[in-house]
């Protein structure tokens, strides 16, 4: 099983182009048969930075 877990820093002008990405990953990882945990912000006044969690099998 591998976890990974990305951070990432959104510009506040592209919140809608990030949603996009962000929902089309949820369902690329389900296809792929590993597990989206969602995405997780961070505590009040810590900025636009957005961090997600992915489970998933190994390759091979």
């Amino acid at each position: 099983m591998i976890t990974c877990v990305v951070t990432y820093t959104i510009d506040p002008a592209k919140t809608r182009e990030f949603e996009a990405f962000a929902r089309a990953w949820m369902d690329l990882v389900g296809r792929h048969g590993g597990v989206h945990h969602g995405y997780f912000l961070p505590s009040e006044g810590a900025g636009l930075r957005h961090r997600r969690r992915v489970r998933g099998a190994t390759p091979g």
